[in-house]
């Protein structure tokens, strides 16, 4: 027998016929959708976005103030990591600029 477990069940319905029942147990898989404001995504980049949602604008030098002295170095990977998942977009010039979360566009 395969190591899926499977059961039978028979009933008999009104008109006098026997119905057969069978099934087995089978994995489901979720998967998280494409686009989500923190669907899928680990404590580190959550806490992130959600810093980014309530001030947006911010630069990533002032990040870590916000992110219990997170270290920059991680920071900034973890703003590319956004960026890749298309959560997040940086608006303005290098000087002046910062990061702003990118609303779901509901239509697609």
């Amino acid at each position: 027998m395969n190591s899926a477990r499977s059961a039978s069940m028979t009933s008999e319905l009104a008109n006098g016929f026997l119905n057969k029942l069978s099934y087995r147990d089978q994995k489901i898989v979720t998967t998280q959708p494409d686009r989500g404001l923190s669907g899928g995504l680990s404590g580190g980049l959550k806490s992130l976005l959600e810093i980014i949602a309530r001030y947006p604008g911010m630069q990533a030098k002032d990040l870590p103030n916000f992110l219990e002295n997170r270290p920059l170095k991680t920071v900034e990977k973890q703003i590319k990591q956004l960026i890749d998942k298309e959560l997040i977009e940086r608006y303005g010039s290098k000087k002046t600029g910062g990061y702003f979360v990118v609303e779901p566009n509901l239509a697609e």
